[in-house]
């Protein structure tokens, strides 16, 4: 649930004049959907946003198109039949070059799941929702030829189910420049914006990609691709975007990575959680990182307004 005053991330697409789809509903989803379509994106570069045009590692990516079914006789108390998701499936399998990032492919799913329970345990509603998930049963009802699309999808075994943010980038590459800068063509919540920097910096994640921010239907700043977390990697980075802004977030979001902290309960519930995926000195450094930063009020060398 979004903490208080904090809104859900709209995912996409809601199914004409049907009500948006709760968190719930969402996961759902992800869980059981029916696979009806799956766009297989052939060569997805990572690219740096300093050097944008580099050639770097090229990540494998489905775009599903999920629906709810329920058989003849089943009850269907969430509503779920009908109802339709877009959502992105990164296989495990081949992952980002351990040459590039310096993380272990096999490591890379599990970061981005703890990136999302961070995020949905703080409630701060950044990273959108994510599964694990393998659609080789596939292989059972799917004829496996060259020309259906889902065949890749069967094939690619498991992988990282991410629900879809109905969203615009928030960054464009500036030829002048020769970098990616902040749209500014599209109105967004600066706070927002704010807030996902210093969500990513906490984490550690990588974030080298500049479409990994998204603004959503209700100009709000989202991110996705979180499969470098907790490597600390693009410090930098993120700290040249933030001093390009003036440091402001929002009283609730303020709030929120407090009680994810201070609230013994729910930290201790989110610990648990968190060494499902990533080790016990990673999630240490990710306590110490907020916790410095709670204290502090600092980032950057600039001090955090809040309000």
């Amino acid at each position: 649930m979004p903490h208080n005053g904090i809104t859900q991330i709209p995912y996409h697409p809601h199914g004409g004049k049907k009500s948006p789809l709760t968190n719930q509903q969402v996961n759902d989803l992800l869980v059981y959907g029916h696979p009806c379509t799956a766009e297989f994106v052939k060569e997805m570069y990572l690219r740096s946003a300093k050097t944008p045009f580099k050639k770097v590692p090229c990540v494998s990516e489905f775009i599903v198109l999920l629906e709810g079914r329920k058989k003849e006789g089943e009850s269907d108390p969430r509503q779920l039949n009908g109802r339709l998701l877009y959502a992105q499936f990164r296989p495990d399998d081949p992952g980002i070059n351990i040459n590039f990032n310096n993380t272990k492919p096999d490591t890379q799913p599990k970061r981005h799941i703890a990136a999302y329970s961070i995020s949905m345990a703080a409630g701060v509603e950044i990273v959108p929702i994510a599964i694990k998930r393998d659609f080789s049963d596939l292989n059972n009802t799917t004829e496996t030829s060259a020309k259906n699309p889902l065949a890749k999808l069967a094939l690619a075994g498991p992988g990282t189910l991410t629900a879809t943010v109905h969203g615009e980038p928030l960054f464009v590459h500036n030829f002048n420049l020769g970098r990616a800068v902040v749209n500014e063509l599209i109105p967004f919540k600066r706070k927002t914006y704010v807030a996902a920097l210093l969500f990513d910096m906490i984490i550690g994640s990588g974030q080298r990609d500049a479409v990994s921010y998204l603004i959503d239907d209700d100009g709000r700043v989202r991110t996705i691709y979180h499969h470098e977390a907790f490597t600390y990697t693009a410090q930098v980075n993120l700290c040249e975007h933030l001093l390009e802004e003036y440091p402001e977030v929002a009283g609730i979001f303020w709030e929120a990575l407090q009680d994810v902290h201070g609230n013994t309960r729910k930290r201790d519930r989110l610990i648990v959680e968190l060494e499902k995926y990533i080790q016990k000195a990673e999630i240490d450094r990710f306590y110490n990182f907020l916790l410095l930063l709670l204290k502090n009020k600092q980032v950057c060398g600039q001090m955090l307004a809040i309000g």
